[in-house]
């Protein structure tokens, strides 16, 4: 299938996590014009803490880097909070890639702002330290929840995510509750002169109106495996998996 747009956030590669299996065969069986990498691509906070990094999840990048020596694809990396490492080569081009922290994005005659999304998170953007502290105690929920569904598939159950409430009251609580999170959206969008906000970062799938700004989350790569596509009608989608 060729889309206009695709647009994938939180893959995080570099966690055992990362549903990178599906990722590649999503990307090596949808081509677009435009793939906006939404943040959080590559799990830089989890390589720095435990050093992981499985050859498999090279296939990702390799795959990225083919599409931008091609020349068919206009691919735009954004950085989140968890690739941070990105931020000194902002407004750069390497391999054909550029990297911002936000775009401007003209769909039909609407105008859209993307970010990653962690701008909204009140402990991300004033105290680092409570934002890893909550990062190590994701960690620990997804080793859980992997040992859980080990015992599932051992009985022959289907795996689930049994985290995937959990931090969405987590991310509910740290992006200052959902009134003032619309709130934001509204001063930001108003402050932008924007149509509507596209963000990840959430790990919540939106497509939903806050008063007259349109509001589209991507979800992630990791427990729900989802995209948001936009096709040549100028349609727009999450894609899910």
């Amino acid at each position: 299938m060729h889309y206009r747009t695709i647009i994938v956030s939180d893959i995080h590669l570099g966690t055992k996590d990362s549903q990178y299996k599906k990722v590649l065969h999503f990307l090596q069986n949808n081509t677009c014009d435009n793939l906006i990498l939404n943040g959080d691509i590559i799990d830089w906070r989890h390589l720095k803490i435990f050093g992981w990094w499985p050859k498999e999840h090279s296939s990702i990048i390799a795959h990225i880097i083919n599409l931008a020596n091609e020349g068919k694809t206009k691919i735009t990396y954004l950085i989140g909070n968890h690739d941070e490492f990105w931020k000194d080569i902002i407004q750069l081009t390497l391999n054909n890639i550029q990297f911002w922290t936000e775009i401007f994005y003209q769909s039909w005659d609407k105008k859209y702002l993307i970010i990653h999304g962690h701008q909204f998170d009140k402990y991300e953007s004033t105290l680092y330290g409570l934002g890893t502290i909550s990062f190590i105690i994701g960690t620990r929920l997804y080793a859980l929840n992997r040992w859980y569904n080990k015992r599932r598939i051992k009985h022959g159950k289907r795996p689930i995510s049994i985290i995937k409430g959990i931090k969405q009251v987590i991310k509910h609580f740290m992006v200052w509750g959902q009134e003032q999170f619309h709130q934001k959206i509204e001063e930001l969008c108003k402050k932008k002169h924007v149509d509507g906000l596209i963000c990840g970062h959430i790990h919540k799938a939106e497509d939903i109106m806050v008063n007259k700004y349109h509001y589209l989350n991507s979800w992630d790569r990791v427990a729900s495996c989802t995209a948001l596509v936009e096709d040549e009608n100028n349609q727009r989608k999450v894609f899910r998996y």
